[in-house]
């Protein structure tokens, strides 16, 4: 805003034939000029003239037409295969998933400290967030077991399915906790001390406490 101002007023000093040279000088600088399209943006529009060559050399036919179409949708079906495997591996794949199905554990939080942060938690009656919390702290208990991999991103179904290879004792009562927390955390249902001593009644028994 300051150098459209400063820009403004030098122009207003000079004659009108000078006053253009210097504003064609001065928008000729680099800040002046439009951003590079992004990759994103480039493969959008490598996109759109690919599906603009398909429809030109399939005629005009209602059928070619179709054909073009879904040939286009196995591209796109293609790219976002991709996408969605290279930001599973970086721990990004939370920010495509539906919320309400990733469950990402903070490797920088110890099982013992979501416990504490679950006590503090329930102690300021937030029942729901105090669940959650327990449930990060089981997650993080059965990754120090060696019975999860800890790879950011995954799913309660993940968990549920590799704990079921792994520790097939465990896996009944870690899908009964799992439940508890889902419906709490996700479902949005009531939720107090009863869900809370369930919980870690379930967690106990994972655990073989």
């Amino acid at each position: 805003m300051r150098s459209a101002e400063l820009l403004v007023q030098v122009l207003a000093q000079v004659p009108p034939d000078e006053a253009r040279r210097r504003a064609d000088e001065i928008l000729s600088q680099p800040e002046y000029q439009p951003p590079e399209p992004s990759v994103f943006d480039r493969f959008f529009q490598w996109l759109g003239e690919r599906f603009s060559d398909l429809i030109s050399g399939v005629g005009e036919g209602a059928s070619n037409t179709v054909v073009a179409v879904l040939i286009l949708a196995v591209l796109i079906g293609a790219v976002a295969f991709v996408v969605v495997r290279t930001m599973r591996r970086t721990g990004r794949v939370g920010e495509l998933a539906t919320p309400g199905v990733t469950v990402e554990v903070e490797p920088r939080r110890s099982r013992d400290e979501w416990e504490q942060l679950a006590l503090r938690h329930e102690a300021a009656g937030e029942w729901r967030d105090a669940l959650r919390c327990r449930y990060r702290a089981l997650v993080v208990g059965c990754i120090d077991r060696g019975w999860l991999r800890d790879i950011p991103g995954r799913t309660a179904g993940e968990f549920r399915r590799e704990l079921a290879t792994t520790a097939p004792d465990a896996a009944g009562p870690f899908a009964d906790a799992s439940d508890l927390f889902e419906r709490a955390w996700y479902g949005s249902l009531p939720t107090g001390p009863d869900e809370s001593a369930q919980f870690q009644a379930d967690a106990a028994r994972v655990e073989g406490r």
